[in-house]
């Protein structure tokens, strides 16, 4: 009996300072950046989802899925990045991927937001080649990635929407699910099983009301100044999911949050 296991893993936005990285970075002109308490905790996690990764796969196959933002480049004038310094930002996701990369048998990347990782996903791209991401023709990484695991069909893609109230969380997954079975039917083709989607930094999952499965995969970053301006109070999601599929078995889902703490309060004290 063979196994096989899929990581989801999504916006590692890897060079913000609020985002994942290795504890510490050589920056081009010699110095060196040390991550913060909350990177600490970040890599801590992220390496604790690979610990997950390789006791899920066992004697089985691993496959590691990137679903875009692996960086976090020089955008809308952000404070919040750790260089501009492209050279650098390179070095940094592979830094980060590395761990990853060393327990995967196969990796697929599918390209994020332009403001994120360059001009059609110039830099993820770079890093898909360096990594020898599996191929998209004389590409390495996709745009949209629709692939079978086990025979399942996954549709793959980076970006969706998500309203802002907790309500909206739930009907976000199940409007992705119930568009999805409508769009594929209405072209004559199969559903798929799965629809994978990001973007948003939160989790949301469709669970079995449809024939299609909707699941909005968490982030590796925390809350940005500009999250702090457009939705003070929410936090983001931060983790992976694991998907095991076992011959002759139902697959099972993981989804492994790692809950990011508020702010302590502060008490005065007369």
């Amino acid at each position: 009996m063979t196994k096989l296991t899929v990581g989801f893993l999504s916006d590692l936005q890897t060079n913000s300072t609020v985002a994942v990285c290795p504890p510490v970075i050589n920056l081009d002109d010699g110095g060196t950046y040390h991550s913060s308490r909350l990177q600490k905790q970040l890599w801590h996690d992220y390496l604790d989802f690979r610990d997950r990764l390789l006791s899920a796969k066992g004697e089985g196959s691993l496959c590691l899925v990137f679903n875009g933002d692996l960086h976090d480049g020089d955008h809308h004038n952000t404070a919040q990045i750790i260089t501009r310094n492209v050279a650098t930002m390179q070095n940094i996701a592979a830094e980060t991927i590395q761990p990853m990369a060393e327990i995967a048998d196969k990796m697929f990347l599918v390209r994020g937001t332009e403001a994120h990782v360059g001009k059609s996903a110039s830099m993820e791209e770079d890093i898909a080649k360096d990594f020898d991401f599996e191929k998209n023709g004389d590409k390495r990484s996709w745009w949209q990635l629709v692939a079978r695991f086990k025979g399942m069909k996954f549709d793959i893609a980076h970006h969706t929407t998500m309203g802002s109230s907790p309500v909206g969380r739930g009907n976000a997954a199940n409007k992705i699910a119930v568009e999805s079975i409508f769009e594929y039917a209405n072209r004559g083709e199969i559903p798929p099983d799965y629809v994978i989607r990001s973007h948003v930094h939160r989790f949301a999952d469709s669970g079995n009301v449809y024939r299609t499965r909707a699941i909005i995969l968490p982030s590796w970053q925390y809350r940005t100044a500009y999250v702090h301006k457009v939705s003070t109070g929410k936090l983001a999601s931060i983790g992976g999911v694991i998907w095991e599929k076992e011959d002759g078995k139902a697959p099972v889902i993981t989804a492994v949050i790692y809950e990011p703490k508020r702010t302590e309060e502060v008490v005065w004290r007369e």
